[in-house]
């Protein structure tokens, strides 16, 4: 397959090199667009009010000689990096698929409004590619061999599920392969977190949290299922209308 690989990390992060290598060793072809600099958390975001600014990255330099692939490091959001290299650089490529990642953390339920990742597939979709965003929790180790190589495994199955509006969201809640229970296809849950603001000295404000686990829950959705020690992957729509909600308010008189 010919593949548009993209992240929030940037182009210089360890799990989109190491990805963009195995899926090279797999005879697909591959061309990156990634961020200039890291850019989590910030979701959909599309650079409308400054200029987008771009480096072609000699990948066989910066790697010294591990990848050689097309890239260009984009200076602006990850959904930017995806609409972009379609209308630039990359034009004249009929892509087959757009992968986001591999994230070094999660993206699971709602945390899905805010990821940089998920919102590059999400692009992609909306633009007509298929795309699979996959996270995982790296947290110790740089070690991608795990979600890559289910990734890889399973990229046919998953590529079939993908469409137009439709982005796949892949989560691994552990990056060794002992420690996984299984994989489970199920519902985009939403998220909690403990959070709390902290005053610093200067006055401004910092959030502090951590995800409230699910695993106790009766929950199924991708939230539990990460929690429970399972691989979650979610169907998830860019855009939706709830359809009840829908009927409901047809039946009101409108002024």
């Amino acid at each position: 397959m010919r593949i548009l690989l993209t992240n929030d990390d940037g182009y210089f992060a360890t799990g989109i090199i190491y990805l963009a290598k195995k899926l090279k060793e797999n005879g697909h072809e591959v061309y990156i667009s990634a961020p200039m600099a890291e850019q989590s958390a910030t979701s959909h975001a599309l650079s409308l009010r400054h200029s987008i600014r771009i480096q072609e990255i000699n990948m066989k330099d910066f790697t010294r000689g591990e990848l050689d692939c097309p890239c260009v490091a984009v200076g602006g959001y990850p959904a930017d990096c995806v609409k972009f290299a379609l209308a630039i650089p990359y034009k004249d490529v009929k892509f087959d698929l757009c992968i986001s990642g591999i994230n070094t953390c999660m993206n699971v339920g709602t945390d899905c409004i805010y990821s940089g990742t998920f919102s590059a597939a999400c692009e992609a979709t909306l633009l007509d590619l298929p795309a699979i965003a996959i996270s995982a929790k790296m947290k110790g180790t740089e070690d991608y061999s795990y979600p890559a190589n289910f990734l890889i495994e399973n990229l046919e199955k998953l590529k079939k599920y993908a469409s137009l509006f439709m982005a796949i969201n892949i989560n691994i809640p552990w990056y060794n392969a002992e420690k996984i229970k299984g994989t489970v296809v199920t519902n985009c849950g939403w998220r909690e977190y403990n959070d709390t603001y902290t005053k610093n000295e200067d006055g401004s404000y910092s959030v502090i949290g951590k995800p409230i686990n699910k695993a106790e829950t009766d929950h199924d959705d991708d939230c539990a299922w990460v929690d429970r020690g399972y691989i979650a992957i979610a169907p998830v729509p860019a855009y939706s209308t709830d359809t009840k909600t829908l009927e409901k308010m047809r039946e009101e008189k409108w002024q």
